[in-house]
């Protein structure tokens, strides 16, 4: 018996959008192919002030080798959930809930993840000179919060493990050995998760043992980045901290010093977050530690809720070709892409349809990697691409912005010990985010005790929104106690008729407080999802408050952006000239009897033919008209 292959004529193959140059990315000859399942838990233990709130959490990140192919989330109290994009590749998502007790919340992502475990890695790389640095790496050689280069005790401990070497690849041996070797503990009081007080012979967990071996690389000019993980493991962790260090002419590497490998395969953790020197700034997470989560509600802070469980295990390992292995990654990142920005759009009746049947794609295709059928993962991924391509690629609309390079603009400020200037920083920040002028509580000096005040917007209109997001830059530097709340702090709060506020993010902080650890300043970017209160005309204000003691520069506010991801008006765009939205054939190859199914975008005309494997025509099955979903059989014996 003779064995098929089906091939339907209207069906244009993907791998003619492969670019060449990507495929120097992976060795040549096969690719192993994970499939991995990253899990978080949370627990709501407070009851929250306000009847719906949002809960913000990182999920894995398109990055380098690894893409996620869909998520799900799941609570009793959940009303729906969208993703908020910041700096690339990071995104969180925004989960609102209702009110609720218990209240518990699990997300889990499948993620495709090609391995690399660096085995060609060349023996000799020279420390390189800033200069001869791309410049899409160079600003991983700053210092921050949490990296603190300039300091005495980085410079010190970085003299030492470069020694006389001018080989990285040597002087990374000797990072990883040096931070190997941290002791795994916090005996200092207060303790923090920056290199400084990793490195001052404290010791560290995770987090400060990846700062300071990015410090060390950095100390010696070479970029190095932190990541945040889940891991394989049988334990579960809140997160876990590992590192990239950059080798010219080669690119990323990993290391995990605090678990001890170096080079880190890429198939051993998801990455949920890859930290822009922005990120290492601690806004939501004080002691030096960048933010996993936070809220919209003011009783439901930074420890609440509990996210004391992240895990990852892998479902599937197998082998495939090179090329078929960068073609899936490429493709299930732009099935992602399309996924995140349309994901809890209004859409038409007919695009809820579509996105439904991609979403479905996305799961089967989970299925068929599982079932070891790769080829079904392509297929379905690819019918996954086509479905949200035929919803549309919801646009950016910029709704409202300012930089304050032109003036107030509308912008007025009160309250108690009200200190809220426009100008130059000549305080606190060395410079404005942008430009020359941001808002700060005090451009000259410390901001003031027993303070209650504010910088409200604008009224900006979202009447004819269907989606809604706040996006700016903050400067800050506040007193701050260690036990997860800041005493002085600064949140966002909107309201919708001008008298009633209502809080949307969770009181933030920044810059160590230990006197012997140095206070290094920088902006940090928030993005807060703000969809509940389209429909109508808004304002938002930032509300700062200070008790009796101790005071900081403040805060500083730059460059704030409104805007909305918007689908299409009818919520599909225009199908391709055929119409064609997706097909599934099993079985495929086939010995007798084959079901085609398909979808198609609009009503037209289209020829099916059955070619065998070596592309030879053997049946023209008849022409179709149809506007939807059909099945045609073919008997093939």
């Amino acid at each position: 018996m003779q064995l098929f292959g089906v091939l339907l004529v209207f069906v244009s193959s993907g791998f003619a959008d492969l670019p060449e140059e990507g495929l120097t990315t992976v060795e040549s000859g096969f690719t192993f192919v994970s499939l991995i399942t990253s899990k978080g838990e949370l627990q709501v233990y407070d009851n929250p002030a306000n009847s719906m709130y949002e809960i913000y959490f990182h999920i894995p990140v398109p990055y380098e080798y690894q893409v996620p192919i869909f998520l799900e989330v799941e609570g009793p109290h959940l009303v729906d959930y969208r993703f908020v994009r910041l700096t690339s590749p990071n995104l969180m998502v925004a989960a609102t809930l209702t009110q609720g007790q218990p209240c518990p919340i699990t997300w889990q992502a499948s993620v495709l993840v090609l391995e690399k475990n660096w085995g060609d890695i060349p023996s000799f790389v020279p420390i390189p000179d800033p200069g001869q640095l791309p410049d899409s790496v160079t600003k991983w050689l700053q210092p921050t919060d949490c990296v603190q280069i300039e300091s005495p005790v980085v410079q010190a401990v970085a003299s030492e493990v470069l020694g006389t070497t001018n080989n990285l690849i040597t002087l990374a041996d000797s990072v990883y050995s040096y931070c190997s070797e941290i002791p795994y503990e916090l005996p200092h009081i207060p303790y923090a998760f920056d290199a400084v007080y990793t490195l001052f012979f404290w010791g560290n967990i995770c987090p400060g043992v990846a700062h300071a071996a990015a410090a060390l690389f950095r100390a010696n000019g070479v970029p190095a980045r932190t990541l945040m993980n889940t891991v394989l493991s049988a334990s579960t962790y809140c997160h876990h901290w590992a590192i990239d260090y950059y080798v010219p002419d080669y690119g990323w590497v990993r290391m995990d010093p605090a678990l001890s490998v170096h080079p880190h395969p890429t198939h051993w953790e998801v990455v949920t977050m890859v930290c822009n020197p922005e990120d290492e700034f601690p806004i939501w997470f004080l002691r030096g530690c960048e933010a996993a989560w936070h809220t919209s509600d003011p009783i439901i802070q930074r420890d609440q809720p509990d996210w004391s469980c992240h895990s990852a295990k892998s479902d599937k390992y197998l082998a495939t070709s090179d090329e078929i292995a960068l073609y899936a990654r490429i493709l299930t990142e732009d099935v992602f892409q399309l996924y995140a920005d349309i994901w809890g759009l209004p859409l038409s009746t007919s695009g809820e349809q579509l996105r439904e049947l991609a979403y479905n794609q996305q799961q089967t295709a989970r299925d068929c990697f599982i079932a070891e059928d790769f080829s079904g993962y392509v297929q379905h991924m690819e019918n996954a691409l086509g479905l949200y391509q035929s919803i549309g690629t919801p646009q950016t609309v910029t709704v409202f912005q300012d930089d304050f390079e032109s003036g107030s603009s509308g912008w007025t400020h009160g309250g108690i010990q009200d200190e809220w200037e426009l100008g130059t920083p000549q305080y606190g920040p060395s410079q404005p985010h942008s430009g020359t002028m941001c808002w700060g509580t005090d451009l000259d000096s410390d901001y003031e005790s027993d303070a209650d005040n504010w910088l409200l917007s604008p009224p900006i209109d979202l009447s004819d929104n269907c989606s809604a997001f706040l996006d700016f830059w903050i400067w800050n530097w506040i007193e701050e106690f260690y036990d997860a709340n800041p005493v002085d702090r600064i949140w966002v709060e909107i309201t919708t008729e001008g008298t009633q506020f209502e809080s949307i993010c969770s009181a933030m902080a920044g810059i160590n407080e230990d006197p012997e650890i140095p206070d290094v300043g920088g902006w940090s970017h928030v993005v807060l999802d703000i969809h509940r209160f389209t429909g109508n005309t808004v304002q938002f204000r930032f509300r700062f408050s200070s008790n009796s003691t101790e005071n900081r520069p403040g805060s500083y506010i730059d460059d704030i952006t409104v805007y909305e991801r918007r689908a299409s008006e009818t919520g599909i765009a225009a199908p391709d000239p055929l119409g064609v939205v997706s097909i599934t054939c099993s079985p495929n190859p086939c010995r007798q009897m084959v079901s085609i199914d398909f979808i198609l975008g609009i009503e037209v005309q289209a020829d099916l033919a059955i070619y065998d494997c070596s592309g030879r025509l053997v049946a023209s099955l008849e022409s179709i008209t149809q506007n939807g979903s059909g099945s045609v059989i073919w008997n093939c014996t």
